[in-house]
């Protein structure tokens, strides 16, 4: 049982890193870059270094999203077609995998002192997202490919990355207390 209360509690933190990186420019003239956290009508939450800061919407004058980053080159992609393999990583950009390898990387390398330029030559994001072309392109078909990417760059697409990890969050929590309920105490000794 706590094996399957640890899996979920790393379930949720794998898909709790779900973000999005942006420039806040805020009203006072000041422009914040970092990784999205979460995002409401009312504030955003940003990842600027270590710490993440609160903005809340009356401070901000705008909000510049990332947008599709340049393209990958996609040779050597095999068995795959070119308009295909393109889909699927306009989707792993619309669904917030590339946002969410980066943040992870940079996670890696702040943990490596001193390897920084090592590591940032073994850990492209492009190269990874280009690894699992191969995946998507077994399990959706070009229009299923469209119609999530369609999904993700929809507002409700975008409000669903966006409350995601708070939903998970919470879910798991829930079933944390309700297994935790079930669990019978162990036996005195």
């Amino acid at each position: 049982m706590k094996k399957i209360i640890f899996l979920a509690v790393i379930f949720c933190f794998l898909m709790s890193t779900l973000s999005y990186a942006a420039k806040i420019h805020l009203k006072g003239g000041n422009v914040v870059e970092g990784q999205i956290l979460s995002k409401t009508s009312y504030y955003v939450v940003v990842q600027v270094g270590p710490i993440p800061q609160k903005y809340y919407m009356a401070q901000i004058d705008r909000i510049e999203e990332d947008q599709v980053s340049a393209p990958v080159d996609l040779s050597g992609v095999e068995n795959v077609s070119l308009k295909k393999a393109q889909l699927i990583m306009t989707l792993l950009e619309a669904n917030g995998v590339r946002a969410n390898l980066e943040k992870n990387i940079e996670k890696i390398i702040k943990k490596m002192p001193g390897r920084e330029k090592e590591l940032r030559g073994l850990f492209n994001a492009k190269d990874i997202m280009k690894s699992y072309i191969p995946v998507y392109d077994k399990y959706y078909s070009e229009e299923d490919l469209q119609k999530m990417i369609d999904f993700f760059q929809s507002p409700t697409g975008k409000h669903m990355l966006e409350v995601l990890p708070f939903i998970l969050d919470d879910t798991v929590k829930i079933s944390v207390d309700y297994f935790q309920k079930k669990i019978p105490p162990p036996p005195k000794k």
